[in-house]
């Protein structure tokens, strides 16, 4: 399924209902590549992640929900 996306807001964009009911969560890894963004859900195991990194992003989460502006694994 192709979809597109619009920005709005502070830069935010809205993944499609199926697509968030389908993989069950409401944390993603985006990802720059060569051919673009990589967006994959977080529950995704073949995404490999440093765990320390991820818990210190999760402590820097927001009160308004938001995770604050960094690069989870350095790149």
């Amino acid at each position: 399924m192709v979809n597109i996306l619009k920005e709005f807001g502070r830069g935010q964009i809205t993944l499609p209902k199926k697509w968030r009911e389908r993989f069950h969560t409401n944390v993603y890894i985006a990802k720059e590549t060569s051919q673009g963004l990589l967006i994959v859900p977080f529950t995704d195991e073949s995404i490999q992640v440093d765990e320390q990194k991820l818990q210190e992003e999760i402590s820097t989460k927001s009160s308004s929900g938001f995770f604050k502006r960094k690069t989870i694994g350095g790149e």
